[in-house]
């Protein structure tokens, strides 16, 4: 008899903390190792919020498209479409200096930028772990 009421006091022990230790785990321990290249990626929802923002201010918002899976957040994140034309998946070959174009690019990517070119930032976007995810900012030719 005994037995079976330390049987039943340790089964309500661990019913009572298994929901405790699933909600530090989904809410605090989650976000920061599934926020990378093939987990959530942390950054898109951030960017695609500057650029619906900022898309009057600019011809061309582009995000590099060096992560998983990118056009589905253009999608995802303006689901009535408002920046159409202008927000769109990209690299270094969508540069046109007679366009006014921010950029979204990885911080991985960074140490590609070509040399005749300088990355004006105006924000930082960053991995739950507080790293750097995404930098936005404008291309200029050196010297201009």
């Amino acid at each position: 008899k005994n037995f079976k009421k330390i049987f039943l006091l340790f089964f309500a022990l661990i019913i009572t903390f298994s929901p405790y230790k699933y909600l530090i785990k989904y809410y605090y321990e989650y976000p920061n190792y599934s926020s990378d290249f093939w987990g959530w990626q942390a950054g898109p929802k951030q960017i695609m919020k500057t650029f619906l923002a900022e898309k009057d201010n600019y011809d061309q918002l582009i995000i590099f498209g060096n992560f998983n899976a990118p056009n589905i957040f253009i999608k995802f994140y303006d689901p009535h479409n408002i920046c159409a034309g202008k927000c769109v998946i990209g690299d270094l070959s969508e540069y046109n200096p007679g366009l006014k174009q921010l950029y979204a690019i990885g911080f991985d990517k960074m140490n590609e930028l070509p040399a005749d070119l300088d990355f004006a930032q105006t924000k930082v976007i960053y991995y739950p772990d507080n790293k750097p995810s995404f930098y936005l900012g404008e291309l200029r030719e050196r010297g201009l």
